[in-house]
């Protein structure tokens, strides 16, 4: 049998399908329908709560809290249900975690209405905040990024992953759920856009289709986890469609627009344009 070398200081030698890897298979599409309960029930409550505060209103407001309270604890249980290492087998645990995420969705109500409410002010063609609310996919994506990104930060690894493939699916927008972005963001259109782990964008900032925030080629892999890779997008800037930004020392200074189709593997100061000519670029500092 063909063995291969494991990289890394070990130097373990492991025949091909030997190795033990202990995993009960997820069912995609109770997954979904998890997720997607999940996520529903979410923005429900946030749009519940931006309402008036009628008592009415409030009776109703705490029964979809309710509701989403039992769809995470629905989907934890049946994560846990698999061998992922994922979930703590700790009740107390488990509470705290639906607790935090209770108090995290008033924060999330006001994360989320500000990029709807930058979308709006953003795109001339939006009709209405309930159009934007309904139909646009880059607002769809960064809801389901900062869920995950909170769920990240918490220390449970699976479930934020599940989080933002399933917003990949569902948007065409792959967002890892480690990123950091700010608040207002405006991604349009929003097919094709890839933001990866380590990348940070700061506040209202504007992406267009086919954007990467990406890393330089990788090498040996696992001997870069934590290492930041992917660059940085500071306030204001406006990234066009087809952009490629490269590399985890790469800036792209305040208020800069990068143009359709470039290639940046480096920094750019604030206030410049960045167009493609034909094969080559041109900077212009504003």
């Amino acid at each position: 049998m063909q063995k291969f070398k494991k990289n890394g200081d070990n130097g373990l030698i492991a025949p091909l399908f030997s190795v033990n890897i202990e995993y009960d298979y997820l069912n995609p599409s109770k997954i979904r329908t998890l997720l997607n309960g999940f996520l529903e029930k979410v923005k429900e409550y946030i749009l519940c709560k931006a309402k008036k505060r009628q008592k009415i209103l409030r009776l109703s407001c705490k029964s979809k809290e309710n509701a989403v309270n039992r769809k995470l604890k629905t989907l934890l249980k049946e994560i846990k249900a698999y061998n992922l290492n994922d979930i703590k087998e700790n009740e107390n645990w488990m509470k705290e975690l639906t607790d935090g995420f209770t108090v995290f969705v008033e924060k999330l109500r006001f994360l989320y209405l500000s990029d709807v409410i930058f979308a709006y002010e953003s795109d001339p063609s939006a009709s209405s905040f309930s159009e934007i609310i309904a139909t646009y996919t880059g607002v769809t994506a960064l809801f389901i990024y900062r869920i995950a990104n909170f769920f990240q930060k918490k220390g449970v690894k699976v479930l934020p992953r599940l989080l933002s493939e399933f917003a990949h699916e569902k948007t065409g927008v792959d967002i890892h759920p480690s990123a950091q972005i700010g608040t207002p963001c405006f991604i349009d259109h929003g097919t094709g856009v890839v933001v990866g782990e380590t990348a940070n964008i700061g506040k209202n900032v504007k992406i267009y289709q086919g954007v990467t925030l990406g890393a330089l080629s990788l090498g040996d892999g696992r001997l870069l986890s934590g290492v930041k890779r992917h660059p940085t997008v500071l306030d204001g800037a406006t990234i066009y469609a087809g952009a490629t930004i490269l590399g985890g020392d790469t800036v792209i200074g305040e208020n800069s627009v990068i143009g359709c189709g470039v290639l940046i593997c480096e920094s750019v100061s604030k206030n410049s344009t960045v167009l493609k000519n034909g094969r080559n670029y041109k900077i212009q500092d504003s």
